[in-house]
C-alpha cells in the first residue's frame, strides 16, 4: 500500500468535509447589525444649527422690543453678524433635498417661522405663501414616521 502524501490527505479530508452537511447558520439579530446612517443627517443638523441661531437673534432682540433707548449698537451689531450667519445655513438648506420625513419636517418649520402667518397661526389665503405655509402645516402635522 502507498504512503500517504499531504495532498492526498488534504484531498481525501476536503471530500469528507463537503459531504459533511451544514447546519443552517441562525440570523444575526437586528440589535448587532449596524444602524443605517440617515440620509438626512446633515440637512437636520443645518435646520438645528439655523433654528439656534434665530433663537439667539430672538433672544438679544426681546429685551429691547419696547426699549425707549432703542436697541444698542453692540447688540445691533451682534444681531446683523448672527443674520449673516442665518442666512448663510437658509442658502445650505435651500440646497440639500430633504429624503425622509424628518427632513421635510424640518424645512417645513423654517418655511413656518418665516411665513407671514397671522398672530392665530393663519395665513391669508390670497397670499403667494398661502400654499408653501399650507404644505408646510400639513407636513408638521404628520405623524412622525
Amino acid at each position: 500500500m502507498p504512503a500517504l502524501s499531504r495532498r492526498g490527505a488534504m484531498t481525501a479530508a476536503m471530500g469528507v468535509t463537503a459531504s459533511v452537511v451544514m447546519p443552517p447558520v441562525p440570523p444575526v439579530s437586528g440589535a448587532l447589525l449596524p444602524a443605517a446612517p440617515d440620509p438626512d443627517a446633515r440637512l437636520l443638523h443645518l435646520c438645528a444649527a439655523h433654528m439656534g441661531v434665530d433663537q439667539a437673534i430672538d433672544a438679544l432682540q426681546e429685551p429691547w422690543m419696547d426699549h425707549p433707548g432703542g436697541t444698542p449698537k453692540d447688540v445691533c451689531a451682534e444681531i446683523d453678524r448672527l443674520a449673516e450667519v442665518s442666512w448663510s445655513y437658509r442658502r445650505r438648506i435651500a440646497q440639500h433635498q430633504a429624503h425622509t420625513l424628518s427632513g421635510l419636517q424640518a424645512k417645513a418649520r423654517i418655511v413656518k417661522r418665516y411665513s407671514n402667518a397671522d398672530s392665530r397661526g393663519e395665513m391669508d389665503p390670497d397670499s403667494d405663501e398661502a400654499i408653501a405655509f399650507s404644505l408646510a402645516r400639513d407636513l408638521l402635522r404628520l405623524p412622525d414616521a
